[in-house]
């Protein structure tokens, strides 16, 4: 399946999958040697949203970081390891599609003052990319493990593409990574390999959707910015 993709696109594949290695590495270390005492049950008893008012907490807070370019896969990671997979994942997504729209909404307004898609040549790219199919293009910038959340959201506020398709888009191409990681999550809490396992697979199962997205995407003659060739 991987034949008549460049070598530029397998590297960003690979470079995926190490660094999820590497990054649930780091979390089952640190886990264990140097904050085993943080990481207890009775810590994250009182950490995890036991209130209506501590989940809106947790949104704001993950959706104001997410606005600002913090990692969304690490959001999904802190939600899957204190609060469990499926209420990590819902929260995490909501979360995540919640810092899209505030950016979004902070790129167009700021685009009124300030012509930003004519300084900044990826910016350009995206918003050219976006200018059609939106729901398709933007499902397949989100669902391919490469590119800039922060970015494409500003592109698309910039731009003021379909808010409905590009939201929507979006809430769906969050979806597989942040399955992944708050089961990640989740399994370390509950040394649960398994999970680590199955979080694994899951990500083969979305590098290989991706694969078939981008060679898809080129029979249509469609270019996705972050993978350009420069």
């Amino acid at each position: 399946m991987s034949h008549n993709v460049p070598a530029s696109v397998k590297k960003h594949l690979l470079k995926t999958v190490l660094s999820f290695i590497v990054f649930l590495s780091v979390a089952l270390l640190l886990q264990k040697y140097i904050f085993a005492d943080w990481f207890t049950e009775s810590f994250w008893r009182e950490l995890a949203p036991s209130s209506l008012s501590m989940q809106f907490a947790f949104i704001a807070m993950a959706a104001l970081s997410t606005m600002l370019g913090f990692p969304r896969q690490v959001i999904a990671f802190v939600a899957g390891y204190s609060l469990g997979f499926w209420y990590g994942t819902l929260l995490a997504t909501a979360s995540t599609l919640l810092g899209c729209m505030l950016c979004y909404s902070f790129a167009t307004k700021l685009s009124k003052h300030f012509q930003l898609a004519n300084k900044y040549r990826l910016i350009q790219r995206l918003s050219a990319f976006l200018a059609s199919d939106v729901f398709y293009k933007t499902l397949i910038i989100r669902l391919f493990p490469v590119g800039s959340n922060l970015l494409t959201n500003l592109a698309a506020g910039i731009s003021q593409v379909n808010k409905l398709a590009f939201f929507s888009a979006s809430c769906l191409g969050y979806l597989p990574q942040m399955i992944i990681f708050s089961l990640s999550g989740s399994g370390i809490n509950l040394q649960s390999k398994w999970q680590l396992l199955l979080s694994g697979v899951l990500l083969c199962i979305s590098l290989l959707l991706s694969i078939w997205l981008y060679r898809k995407e080129q029979n249509q003659l469609h270019v996705n910015p972050f993978i350009q060739q420069k």
